[in-house]
């Protein structure tokens, strides 16, 4: 049975900067044998997909535009979603992508799931 991983990063594919590129190298070069990959995520077009699958990560996007609401909200929307998606199958660990918005609701999780380990990169 894979391990379940939670990533929140703030911007993903095909809004991309370096980190999302390095997240996508690695979870690619992953068996998904080994480990399975959901990624929260700002929607930052309303034509973007809610959810979709890119390479071996189920992407779900929370929110409606890029504003600076909207990045504001995101830890809080990204937290809110993760405890729905952990509630219905729990995650071995979350990983939070930047010391920014994706952190703060790594940060939330790990406050309300204390036994569910949080990697910061």
């Amino acid at each position: 049975m894979s391990k379940r991983i939670l990533i929140f990063s703030l911007a993903y594919f095909p809004h991309v900067g370096g980190a999302e590129i390095a997240v996508k190298e690695i979870t690619d070069r992953i068996p998904p044998t080994d480990f399975s990959f959901d990624m929260l995520t700002q929607k930052f077009n309303p034509r973007d997909a809610s959810f979709e699958r890119i390479g071996n990560i189920n992407i779900h996007r929370v929110g409606s535009s890029n504003t600076v609401f909207q990045k504001l909200f995101f830890p809080f929307r990204a937290f809110m979603k993760a405890r729905s998606l952990h509630h219905k199958s729990p995650y071995d660990t979350v990983w939070s992508i930047m010391a920014s918005y994706g952190g703060f609701a790594g940060v939330f999780f790990k406050h309300h799931f204390p036994k569910v380990p949080l990697l910061l990169t």
